[in-house]
């Protein structure tokens, strides 16, 4: 399992990975840590869970409202993502957003 050889080799070595959870991305203290956006770090690590756990315990329908609430918000995102995509690969509205 590599997931076990990698853990196996930090630990020996002594190195540390940080994470930026904004960018879904992993690598040493000086890569990471010059590129975090503090606020940002502690709203989605600290923020977010914790509305995410109040909310768990305030019943079956709010549960279920928070967690569609999100799925909207990653889709809405996804989907702005795929337009800004496809319009890249019109010429005329390539063109458009480079002299924007």
């Amino acid at each position: 399992d590599y997931q076990c050889v990698a853990t196996c080799v930090k630990n020996r070595t002594g190195i540390f990975t940080f994470r930026d959870i904004t960018t879904d991305r992993s690598d040493t203290a000086p890569n990471i840590i010059e590129g975090w956006d503090i606020r940002r770090e502690l709203k989605f690590r600290i923020w977010h869970n914790f509305w995410d756990s109040m909310l768990l315990h305030c019943g079956k329908e709010v549960a279920e409202r928070n967690i569609e609430l999100q799925l909207h918000t990653f889709n809405f995102g996804y989907r702005k993502i795929e337009s800004h995509w496809e319009g890249a690969s019109n010429s005329s509205v390539y063109q458009a957003r480079k002299f924007a």
